[in-house]
Protein backbone atom coordinates (compact mmCIF):
# COMPACT_ATOMS: atom_id res chain seq x y z
CA UNK A 1 0.00 0.00 0.00
CA UNK A 2 1.29 3.19 -0.38
CA UNK A 3 0.75 5.88 1.96
CA UNK A 4 2.32 9.19 0.00
CA UNK A 5 0.67 12.33 0.73
CA UNK A 6 1.26 14.85 -1.62
CA UNK A 7 -0.44 18.46 -1.48
CA UNK A 8 0.00 20.89 -3.97
CA UNK A 9 -1.23 24.56 -4.69
CA UNK A 10 -2.45 24.15 -8.35
CA UNK A 11 -3.63 27.52 -9.19
CA UNK A 12 -4.42 30.88 -7.38
CA UNK A 13 -6.43 33.28 -9.28
CA UNK A 14 -9.45 36.14 -9.12
CA UNK A 15 -12.43 35.14 -7.37
CA UNK A 16 -14.50 37.15 -9.49
CA UNK A 17 -13.98 38.40 -12.99
CA UNK A 18 -11.49 37.36 -15.96
CA UNK A 19 -7.30 36.89 -15.65
CA UNK A 20 -5.55 40.39 -16.67
CA UNK A 21 -2.47 41.45 -16.03
CA UNK A 22 -0.90 45.07 -15.68
CA UNK A 23 2.59 45.98 -16.11
CA UNK A 24 4.10 48.17 -13.48
CA UNK A 25 7.69 49.48 -12.90
CA UNK A 26 8.56 46.72 -15.91
CA UNK A 27 7.01 43.83 -13.81
CA UNK A 28 3.45 41.77 -14.88
CA UNK A 29 1.55 42.16 -12.12
CA UNK A 30 -1.41 39.51 -11.80
CA UNK A 31 -5.09 41.74 -11.05
CA UNK A 32 -7.36 40.95 -8.58
CA UNK A 33 -11.01 42.16 -7.43
CA UNK A 34 -10.94 44.48 -4.25
CA UNK A 35 -13.25 43.29 -1.26
CA UNK A 36 -15.12 40.20 -0.43
CA UNK A 37 -13.78 36.75 -1.67
CA UNK A 38 -11.61 38.57 -4.17
CA UNK A 39 -8.88 36.14 -4.04
CA UNK A 40 -9.00 31.84 -5.17
CA UNK A 41 -6.80 29.17 -4.09
CA UNK A 42 -7.40 25.45 -5.32
CA UNK A 43 -5.25 22.94 -3.72
CA UNK A 44 -5.19 19.45 -4.60
CA UNK A 45 -4.48 16.27 -3.25
CA UNK A 46 -2.00 14.25 -5.76
CA UNK A 47 -0.74 11.60 -2.45
CA UNK A 48 -2.47 8.34 -1.98
CA UNK A 49 -3.61 9.26 1.54
CA UNK A 50 -6.44 11.59 2.62
CA UNK A 51 -5.22 14.93 4.70
CA UNK A 52 -6.08 17.48 6.26
CA UNK A 53 -4.14 20.57 4.98
CA UNK A 54 -3.99 24.36 5.63
CA UNK A 55 -3.62 27.04 3.07
CA UNK A 56 -2.04 30.25 3.85
CA UNK A 57 -2.04 33.40 2.16
CA UNK A 58 0.04 36.77 3.25
CA UNK A 59 0.39 39.61 1.18
CA UNK A 60 3.71 41.82 1.23
CA UNK A 61 3.38 45.81 0.06
CA UNK A 62 6.33 45.62 -2.60
CA UNK A 63 7.17 49.10 -1.90
CA UNK A 64 8.56 47.80 1.24
CA UNK A 65 8.01 44.54 2.11
CA UNK A 66 5.66 45.11 4.86
CA UNK A 67 2.72 42.67 5.46
CA UNK A 68 -0.37 44.12 4.30
CA UNK A 69 -2.95 41.39 4.85
CA UNK A 70 -2.38 37.88 6.40
CA UNK A 71 -2.18 34.73 7.60
CA UNK A 72 -5.27 34.37 6.18
CA UNK A 73 -5.85 30.91 6.54
CA UNK A 74 -8.59 27.93 5.77
CA UNK A 75 -8.58 23.99 6.42
CA UNK A 76 -8.84 21.44 3.73
CA UNK A 77 -9.69 17.86 4.07
CA UNK A 78 -9.05 16.04 0.59
CA UNK A 79 -8.83 12.61 -0.64
CA UNK A 80 -6.40 11.33 -3.36
CA UNK A 81 -7.35 13.30 -6.53
CA UNK A 82 -9.71 15.51 -4.98
CA UNK A 83 -9.20 19.23 -4.75
CA UNK A 84 -10.60 22.00 -3.16
CA UNK A 85 -10.70 25.79 -3.32
CA UNK A 86 -10.24 28.56 -0.51
CA UNK A 87 -11.59 32.13 -1.09
CA UNK A 88 -10.14 34.96 1.04
CA UNK A 89 -11.39 38.68 1.36
CA UNK A 90 -8.97 41.12 0.63
CA UNK A 91 -9.44 44.73 1.14
CA UNK A 92 -6.14 46.87 0.48
CA UNK A 93 -5.53 48.85 -3.03
CA UNK A 94 -2.03 48.53 -4.59
CA UNK A 95 1.01 46.08 -5.64
CA UNK A 96 1.24 43.29 -3.56
CA UNK A 97 3.82 39.77 -3.09
CA UNK A 98 1.53 37.39 -2.48
CA UNK A 99 2.84 34.29 -0.92
CA UNK A 100 0.49 31.34 -0.57
CA UNK A 101 1.29 27.50 0.89
CA UNK A 102 -0.63 24.64 1.79
CA UNK A 103 0.84 22.16 4.17
CA UNK A 104 -0.77 18.49 5.96
CA UNK A 105 -1.31 19.58 9.59
CA UNK A 106 -2.56 16.14 10.56
CA UNK A 107 0.49 14.63 11.25
CA UNK A 108 1.57 13.52 7.69
CA UNK A 109 4.18 14.34 5.85
CA UNK A 110 4.52 15.92 2.18
CA UNK A 111 6.71 13.94 0.06
CA UNK A 112 7.09 16.48 -2.34
CA UNK A 113 7.26 19.99 -0.56
CA UNK A 114 8.68 22.11 -3.33
CA UNK A 115 4.85 22.61 -5.37
CA UNK A 116 3.25 23.35 -1.74
CA UNK A 117 3.88 27.19 -1.97
CA UNK A 118 3.49 29.94 -4.82
CA UNK A 119 4.58 33.64 -5.26
CA UNK A 120 2.49 35.69 -7.56
CA UNK A 121 2.57 39.82 -7.36
CA UNK A 122 -0.74 41.44 -7.72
Amino acid sequence: MNDNVDVWIREVVPARGTTTYIESNGEYLLRFPYGEKSVRIVAGNIGYMTTTSRIEANFYHISNGLLAAGPLTCELTLAPTEEGLCEFDFTSIGNFRMNVSVNPIDGNNDILPSDNWLEQLI
